[in-house]
């Protein structure tokens, strides 16, 4: 039997990875629907199975605390904050939890009114079974967990992601789309690459095609060498997630729901009649009512207690997090905290800051002087003064050399090594 052929959709890009691993482009522009299934009747005539990636730019991401659970525990308990789901035309996954590794959330991805369904209804009527719908991130997610963290970036035309799943078991997920993807993308990884550890970077994988946003992400990554792969072969990857998973966009969440629910319930209803049969004389003497009424209440009550413990855990998590930021904020030895406060004051609203890169005790600082034309003294030179006022515990690098051109881009290099007598 061939491989289910893989759907890509990114953004805009509408892709189909076959089983002889070629990927061909559907037309843009139009419904996309009906521009896979013409492109589905043209190359593949004889595909009945189909798997797809679905990055959409309308799919949102949220970083949310969450305990292990079913499908239909985590969506109870986040609704709460996000009652989309709550909404039938609603599709949603979440990124598995890893508490093992002391990982204590996940990523929920929500599409509110998503075309996922007709998508799915249309294909069939062409003879191609939607098996799953997974997004991008989920080639990533079911990585074996390192010690030392795991981080993925992958890259098309105008599109990037990285993924970081640090060595605490949280994971950090960032798209960037237009022109300058790859550049964003780069300054992305070279602010992640403090948090993993120094000594031991972190294992990896980079998805993209030769080209110069492939060389832009390459010199980003610095000494951390990752494995490199075709985007072909990533989203190849596609056939080997598990359908109906928590990371499923089509996943039910009832567990009577699809063919194997069907059948639990053909077996419940069967062993209810037999019971019935031999329990009528004992149930003419109940009164149903009230037994209903009493079954209601213990299972409202039982809910109730649920959703009280589920929300009193969330609650425990987000206050362990920011005991934890607070305990290294205020530590002796948090330089960088003075740092970021100083670096914050010395900003004016001309200072548009891009990234800021901490590597032992050197320090990189990347953004734009916007022109002041009313002010008669540079903004660059006002904010460079500030930040390196006499006596901070850091210093300027290269003091005489000028970061940039006035009202341009500039870069900011200085260490928190001791500054030389004089």
């Amino acid at each position: 039997m061939p491989a289910a052929l893989v759907i890509v959709w990114w953004g805009p890009r509408l892709a189909v990875l076959g089983p002889d691993g070629r990927l061909e482009a559907a037309e843009a522009g139009g419904e996309p629907a009906a521009a896979l299934g013409e492109l589905l009747a043209a190359e593949f005539p004889g595909a009945r199975a189909a798997r797809l990636l679905y990055q959409p730019d309308g799919l949102e991401l949220h970083e949310s605390p969450c305990p292990p659970g079913s499908r239909t525990r985590l969506r109870r308990l986040l609704a709460g904050d996000f009652p989309a789901l709550r909404s039938r035309t609603a599709v949603w996954a979440a990124a598995p939890l890893r508490p093992a590794q002391g990982g204590r959330g996940t990523v929920l991805y929500l599409e509110p009114d998503s075309p996922l369904p007709e998508l799915r209804a249309q294909l069939a009527r062409q003879g191609v079974r939607i098996e799953g719908a997974w997004p991008l991130a989920a080639l990533w997610d079911e990585s074996p967990a390192a010690p030392r963290g795991f981080l993925g970036v992958a890259a098309l035309p105008n599109r990037a992601l990285v993924y970081c799943l640090w060595p605490a078991g949280d994971r950090s997920i960032r798209l960037h789309a237009g022109p300058r993807a790859a550049e964003r993308a780069a300054a992305e990884i070279r602010s992640a690459l403090p948090r993993f550890e120094e000594a031991e970077r972190p294992a990896g994988a980079l998805a993209a095609d030769p080209g110069p946003d492939a060389d832009e992400l390459r010199a980003a990554l610095g000494g951390c060498a990752l494995d490199e792969l075709p985007p072909a072969d990533w989203f190849a990857r596609a056939r080997g997630l598990a359908a109906g998973g928590l990371g499923d966009l089509l996943a039910p969440d009832s567990p009577l729901a699809g063919p194997a629910g069907r059948c639990r319930i053909a077996a419940a209803a069967g062993a209810l009649l037999l019971a019935g049969a031999a329990a009528w004389t004992v149930r003419r003497r109940l009164d149903a009512a009230a037994a209903d009424r009493a079954w209601a209440a213990r299972q409202a009550e039982a809910e109730q207690t649920e959703a009280r413990v589920l929300a009193g855990e969330s609650l425990r998590q987000q206050i362990d997090r920011l005991h934890g930021a607070w305990r290294t904020a205020q530590a002796p030895a948090s330089r960088h905290y003075a740092f970021l406060a100083a670096l914050g004051r010395a900003a004016g609203p001309a200072i548009v800051l891009q990234s800021l890169r901490i590597a032992g005790d050197d320090f990189e600082i990347r953004g734009r002087a916007d022109p002041e034309p009313d002010r008669g003294e540079d903004a660059l030179l006002r904010f460079r003064r500030a930040l390196f006022a006499p006596g901070q515990p850091w210093r300027d690098a290269h003091p005489d050399e000028p970061p940039a051109a006035p009202g341009g881009d500039f870069v900011l290099r200085g260490s928190w090594a001791p500054v030389p007598a004089p």
